[in-house]
């Protein structure tokens, strides 16, 4: 079963792509072959109603889906190195959409 983090962003896709190569870049050992992120895009109405419950305004979206089943305990750690680039009160972090990750 794969685990993936939908992440919405208030910045737009071209900004949260150059944090998330940043992001990667740095944190190889986190990242490498445990964790793929997708590229970002656009957010539709359907993905800004879903941040809004959440209190933000999203511009984009991108996944981050577990890739090494055996690094899942480290999602906590993948969600804060995100909000340390993207910026705490810029991005909502859900497991499978549902649930926050706070």
């Amino acid at each position: 079963m794969a685990i993936d983090l939908f992440c919405y962003a208030a910045h737009e896709k071209n900004d949260v792509a150059i944090s998330l190569k940043h992001l990667v870049a740095t944190n190889q050992a986190l990242f490498s072959q445990k964790f793929l992120v997708s590229d970002p895009r656009r957010a539709n109405a359907v993905h800004r109603e879903i941040a809004s419950e959440f209190g933000l305004n999203a511009h984009s979206l991108f996944l981050i889906r577990v890739n090494d089943k055996s690094a899942a305990g480290h999602i906590p750690e993948v969600a804060t190195a995100v909000k340390g680039e993207l910026g705490k009160d810029k991005v909502v972090i859900l497991m499978e959409n549902e649930k926050l990750i706070e």
